[in-house]
């Protein structure tokens, strides 16, 4: 992490979400434009350049055709977990709900890209000073202005809780509010992912949380252990590594239950292929070590 740059995570995840649109056929799981401007690159010959990188450095740690399932498997590890995220929160927008708090925002670009939703929402985007500081500055490059329901709130999440960083702002913690937390749980430890999820048990009832987490390793299959091994050492090389080996559904479920969550859905492997890939004729299909949790309080 720079002191002026988002992690690497953020501008991978921004990637991943422009090749979506470059490297596979519609219809598309997220159709997000603003994904390339944001990540930085250029335009659409930085972009390949970019991803041909990303995959010879797979293939460094595997082998060339092996390298290409990472990429796809990266590819649909975020474009799963933001599309579940939204569908989610769509639903509980019909329910009358108004706030949505994004932990570790990173460089997603919903407020912008769904208008629809936004002018009818408060977004609370929490994520570390840099990243926040490279977004507004990669905005305004862009002539893009913010929308007035977006509220930019600075927070180190390993030092403090979301309501902490949230107290400040225009947050309304008496009404319900839907929180996301993407691609975010592996890089703490298991006993910050349960505080966290223990302190968002206090909201307002109503109240709702999606986030993706990691598959202890003993649940996945070979091909999924191959590309964890990988995963792994290049996050460890950008001194990024994963703080936990994953979690187990059933376990996890039950330690949401007893922390006071209800209406839990853990959407695994077989479920987000069928909802969400079953009819793709790309070859992307739902990765096999993420999955993604809906508790509500």
């Amino acid at each position: 992490m720079s002191d002026t740059r988002p992690s690497s995570t953020a501008l991978g995840a921004a990637m991943m979400r422009a090749a979506h649109l470059l490297l596979d056929q519609a219809p598309w799981l997220l159709e997000d434009p603003l994904a390339l401007p944001l990540s930085g690159l250029s335009g659409e010959g930085a972009l390949r350049g970019a991803v041909a990188r990303l995959q010879a450095e797979f293939a460094q740690r595997s082998d060339e055709d092996f390298a290409a399932v990472i990429l796809r498997d990266l590819r649909a590890t975020i474009l799963l977990r933001n599309r579940y995220a939204e569908d989610e929160l769509e639903r509980a927008m019909a329910q009358g709900l108004r706030q949505y708090v994004m932990l570790g925002a990173g460089l997603d670009s919903f407020a912008l890209r769904r208008p629809d939703l936004a002018a009818r929402l408060d977004i609370f985007e929490l994520d570390l000073p840099a990243t926040q500081d490279w977004k507004r500055q990669r905005l305004q490059q862009l002539g893009l202005a913010l929308p007035r329901s977006l509220h930019f709130v600075p927070a180190d999440l390993e030092r403090r809780t979301p309501l902490q960083a949230l107290a400040g702002s225009a947050f309304r913690p008496g009404e319900r509010a839907f929180f996301s937390w993407l691609g975010v749980t592996s890089y703490l430890s298991e006993a910050a992912v349960y505080g966290t999820l223990r302190g968002l048990a206090a909201l307002a009832p109503g109240s709702a949380v999606v986030f993706s987490y990691g598959l202890q390793e003993s649940l996945v299959g070979e091909t999924g252990r191959r590309i964890g091994a990988v995963l792994k050492a290049g996050v460890a090389a950008r001194h990024e590594s994963a703080a936990h080996d994953g979690f187990d559904p059933a376990a996890l479920s039950e330690r949401l239950r007893g922390l006071g969550y209800s209406s839990l859905e853990s959407l695994d492997v077989a479920a987000a292929q069928a909802r969400y890939f079953s009819q793709r004729r790309d070859g992307l299909q739902s990765p096999p070590m993420t999955q993604m949790m809906r508790g509500v309080v």
